[in-house]
């Protein structure tokens, strides 16, 4: 009788074990995608704001973006593919005036877009500049019944 609880026992325990593997896997994945909403709120200065709107589908993401101040910005949709761990994306924008992208539903050219790194909950922003990138903007996660976070550096309030 004691060898039977003490293996029942054991059999419980690697259940657990293979449950508990199971449930951080899981997990993993999920922060390890881009799908989902993100955001950046500055708090001061020209209040900039940007969101993103991801859906994603193996390599390929798409979804919805703006960008922008008080006083001006851009939106519309956004086209990526993953590669090496990086999200390129390719914009449109919702508004035929616009002089930064071509208007929806015609994407910008591809030659050197946009790309996204995650790091945990955050999502940093790199664009293309001069030969090169410069990280442009750190997005959060949208995650319900959590802060979000704001940025409160203005420099330009000095």
């Amino acid at each position: 009788m004691k060898n039977m609880s003490l293996v029942h026992r054991e059999s419980r325990r690697i259940y657990f074990v293979l449950f508990a593997g199971l449930a951080f896997s899981s997990s993993v994945v999920a922060q390890s995608s881009f799908q989902g909403e993100w955001s950046y709120q500055q708090a001061c200065g020209l209040r900039h704001t940007a969101n993103l709107g991801l859906k994603q589908t193996s390599n390929k993401v798409t979804g919805q973006w703006d960008d922008g101040t008080k006083l001006r910005g851009d939106n519309g949709e956004l086209l990526g593919s993953i590669r090496s761990g990086k999200l390129f994306v390719r914009y449109c924008n919702e508004d035929a005036q616009s002089s930064n992208f071509s208007t929806c539903p015609k994407f910008n050219p591809g030659d050197k877009p946009d790309y996204y790194v995650l790091d945990g909950d955050q999502l940093i922003w790199y664009q293309s500049f001069g030969n090169g990138y410069r990280k442009y903007l750190t997005l959060h996660r949208f995650t319900k019944g959590k802060k979000f976070p704001t940025d409160n550096y203005c420099p330009e309030d000095n």
